[in-house]
């Protein structure tokens, strides 16, 4: 387990403020404070079980002249943090970008040892991002709602061997959801994957 803090100085953040324009905003700083737990057990011969969950608690804590995307002017109007007179926005007190507040990862891994000596096995995997948001204004159109996902695979190991075969499938519930947004004149939004399949040959050496 581990709690930790963080007071950074001299934050800075790249925005996309108008189709292929960026522009680098220095903030005076923020918080991060949180909690990470991990778990490994092993209740049986060939069952390991992994648990992992981070807390975390985040602000900016000096953020006064950033200068946000084009497109989200209309949706400011009326914010009192909205300075129209410079199109910048005081972010101060808004929450981290790309900084969910609970993460969960919980993994369990069956391990069958054959006669010949090989060994297969069957791994299933689930993750839960809470919200996380894109952007220091923390508008809700510029954040992505928590998702859960579920990986799995299954493989051979053969005997006296460096070599892992094994086919694997992700999001296996082929859910859909936004990974950041690109807010020039006009916001749009890269989407995940969908459900997917695949062979995979490791070695180690």
């Amino acid at each position: 387990m581990a709690f930790f803090r963080y007071d950074w100085k001299g934050q800075q953040f790249n925005a996309l403020i108008a189709p292929q324009v960026s522009a680098v905003a220095n903030s005076g700083g923020s918080i991060l404070k949180g909690f990470e737990g991990s778990v490994l057990w092993r209740p049986a011969r060939g069952l390991t079980l992994m648990a992992n969950v981070t807390l975390l608690d985040t602000e900016y804590t000096d953020f006064p002249k950033y200068s946000f995307p084009g497109a989200f002017r209309t949706l400011l109007a009326g914010d009192p943090n909205y300075n129209v007179a410079t199109s910048t926005y005081n972010a101060k007190g808004k929450k981290l970008v790309n900084a969910p507040g609970t993460s969960v990862s919980l993994s369990a891994q069956k391990d069958w040892e054959l006669g010949n000596g090989g060994d297969i096995y069957l791994r299933g995997e689930y993750i839960y991002s809470g919200r996380i948001y894109f952007d220091p204004t923390n508008l809700q159109l510029a954040s992505r709602a928590p998702i859960n996902q579920t990986n799995g695979s299954f493989g051979y190991i053969p005997p006296n061997s460096r070599w892992d075969f094994s086919v694997w499938g992700k999001n296996l519930t082929d859910q859909i959801y936004i990974n950041g947004i690109n807010g020039g004149s006009t916001i749009t939004a890269p989407v995940s994957a969908p459900r997917t399949y695949g062979i995979r040959i490791n070695y180690a050496y």
